[in-house]
């Protein structure tokens, strides 16, 4: 079994997350770890690191 894979986000851009925007415009992703497909669940990280979802 892999990993989830996870995206982490440019600093600030956890605003609209944390206030329940239902998704992640594709210019907030700082970095893709994994491969996830469309569709996939993956982990949110703030810049930090804090696990967001």
């Amino acid at each position: 079994m892999s990993a989830t894979p996870q995206l982490t986000l440019k600093p600030g851009r956890e605003r609209s997350l944390l206030r329940r925007h239902p998704w992640i415009f594709s210019g907030a992703i700082a970095e893709v770890r994994g491969a996830p497909h469309s569709g996939d669940t993956v982990e949110v990280r703030a810049a930090d690191g804090r696990f967001l979802a």
